[in-house]
Order: C-alpha cells, then structure tokens, then sequence
C-alpha cells in the first residue's frame, strides 16, 4: 500500500494542484498533508476541496523533514510517497515506475524519480553522490559532466535519459521519492539537522550506513516549480547545507579545502555566466559564493 506524504507551507494553489494529480494517479492511496502553520488558508481548503484527504496542521513552522517526522507516527502505508508541494505530477508512470523498482530490488530502500523544471529542461539535485573533496573538484571542474562514470556532486541526468534501467546513487532529491516505511521508521525519521536543504543528502548516507541501496528512476519524471515556499528566489541556503552535511564526519582542515572549493568554483561558475551574457545567473553564482565564504 502507498500512502502520499505531502509537506506544505504557504503554497495553498500548488498544493490543491498536486492533490488533484494525486487524486488522478494514486486514486487507491492515503493521502496526508502536513500544514507547517500556514497563513494562506492551506488547510481550510485542503478541507473543503479534499474532504478524504487527512490534514495534519503543525504548531509552527517544523521545516521539510520536520513536517515529515510530524507525520511519521500516524502514518500506516508500507511506502511512503513523499512529495513537496512545488511539485507537479506530470508523468502518468510516476507512481508505478517508482513502487516497480522497489518491488524489483528488496535491497532498496529509497528511489526518486527525473527532476524537470517548467521549462522540460533536467534541474540539478535529482540525486547525486556524497560531497567529498574529489566529487566537488569534479564537479566545479566540469569533469563529472562529459561521462556518467565520473561522479561529481551531482548525478547529471541527461546523460542517463532515455535509459530503463534505474541507477545506483548516494541520495536521491527530497522533492519527490518513495520510501518504505520501515526503513525511515528504523532510522528514527527524516534527519532535521538543517531548517531546510541537504535532508536528502543525509536520509541517504544514513539509508546507505543501513545497509540499504538508493536508486534513481530516470524512466519517470516530476516537474518541481522549485521555491514555492520562498516567493520563487532560488535561495543560498543550500550552500549552508551541503557544507554542514559534508562537516559532519570531517577534520576541520577538511571543512575548510571544501569551503574554499566551493567558494572558487560558484566565483568561476559566475565568470562563466557573464561571459555567456546572463548577468541574472552570474549574480546568483556570486550570491552563493558569498554564503560559502561566509560559512562557519
């Protein structure tokens, strides 16, 4: 049995969207919305629109994995599709691409699906690999882009379109996955270390600790609007994040080499930018450049 976990904080019109593709693809799922203190009006119409479907209203604001883990106690579906509100279920096989490759692969524990923006365009952070200092070399570098056996932080999805078969990763986007259960219960929830970011970064280095295999499907795909909690910007928090996660099991000599990485290889990725005349995205590089320097 599928049960759908759905985080919400503010997206009131997406997230009655998603509900609605829910209702159309997963018409035999459970379905529970987890409201972070809204002040959009979110649960009320969840409640009248989807009258089945199970609002959970947190007393504030608990974040992405903190609205998960708020949920986890109640929840009875032996998996668990967890979905961000920003998302759009666009591609009809979603849902048994994803329920077949776990039912494939008893080792596996986790398996999400090809990110698109609204463009069609692959985004970045589908899944990807442990940061480490040689995955970021590769990926600042460029080297983890020419071939699918180079990992960089990032799992490069266009060099897997097109493919059947699903593909070993460290961790797969928080965005959209399905999970089982019993083995999120077993880990003792979402890791919360962070507010927001990077969750999905370390809920896949602990399944793998686990024992347990995480997988990219990238025969399915999911359309994330991305931001829809934060007015659209793209923020820095991540920056933040994927530094703190890395600094969990590393000297401080190591935390420092991969702040410095990151901090070069956003600058040079801004060059980039504006030489390619995109001053938007060249400001955006150097804004994350700045949170990386600034980390601590």
């Amino acid at each position: 049995m599928i049960e759908v976990v759905i985080v919400t904080w503010n997206t009131r019109a997406a997230c009655l969207r998603l509900l609605g593709q829910v209702a159309t693809l997963a018409p035999d799922a459970g379905v529970t919305v987890v409201d972070n203190a809204s002040s959009d009006g979110t649960a009320a119409a969840i409640s009248a629109e989807y009258p089945d479907v199970r609002v959970l209203t947190a007393p504030h604001n608990l974040g992405y994995a903190g609205g998960i883990n708020h949920a986890l106690p109640s929840l009875t579906g032996e998996l668990l599709l967890v979905i961000n509100s920003d998302v759009e279920l666009a591609d009809p096989k979603v849902v048994p691409v994803l329920s077949g490759v776990l039912e494939d692969d008893p080792r596996c524990a986790a398996v999400g699906p090809a990110i698109v923006g609204p463009d069609g365009r692959f985004e970045v952070g589908a899944g990807g690999y442990d940061p480490t200092l040689a995955s970021a070399l590769l990926h600042f570098s460029g080297a983890s882009s020419l071939s699918s056996r180079v990992h960089g932080l990032y799992l490069r999805q266009g060099l897997w379109a097109g493919r059947d078969e699903p593909v070993e990763v460290d961790w797969i986007s928080g965005a959209a996955f399905l999970i089982r259960r019993s083995a999120l219960i077993a880990l003792g929830g979402m890791p919360d270390a962070a507010f927001l970011y990077a969750e999905d970064l370390r809920l896949g280095r602990r399944l793998r600790e686990a024992g347990h295999r995480v997988l990219y499907a990238p025969h399915a795909a999911v359309v994330h609007h991305g931001g829809g909690s934060q007015g659209g910007r793209p923020s820095a928090r991540w920056v933040d994040a994927t530094l703190d996660a890395y600094a969990d099991e590393e000297p401080r000599v190591a935390q420092r080499l991969m702040q410095s990485i990151f901090g070069a290889g956003l600058l040079a990725r801004s060059a980039l930018w504006r030489v390619r005349g995109r001053p938007e995205r060249a400001a955006e590089m150097r804004r994350y450049a700045r949170a990386a320097w600034r980390w601590s």
